[in-house]
């Protein structure tokens, strides 16, 4: 639950953030008026620059969200046990395999 929890958080909030911009948009600047004031212009203005502002960053944060789900899904491997001893005595195997091959 908690490792769902800490794969799936950054996409939620971008996308939690994404429902908040429109929810703002819808009530608070909605459609312009058909003829405002230019008091009730900048008033629209206003709320349609701060609900434009709140899609933008819900939108980046969902896409990073979602660009780092597989980063964060990926299994750690498990270190390889081949040291510097171990990559020379498998290069001289190699090379003896080789040598045998050749006089066959």
């Amino acid at each position: 639950m908690k490792r769902t929890l800490n794969i799936l958080g950054l996409p939620l909030v971008g996308l939690l953030i994404l429902i908040a911009g429109f929810l703002y948009f819808v009530i608070f600047a909605g459609l312009p008026y058909p003829d405002p004031s230019p008091e009730l212009q900048t008033e629209w203005k206003y709320h349609e620059n701060v609900s434009q502002i709140m899609l933008k960053i819900g939108g980046f944060v969902l896409f990073v969200g979602l660009l780092a789900i597989p980063l964060l899904l990926k299994k750690t491997r498990p270190r390889s046990s081949l040291n510097k001893n171990n990559v020379v005595k498998l290069a001289l195997a190699f090379v003896q395999v080789s040598d045998t091959a050749n006089i066959i």
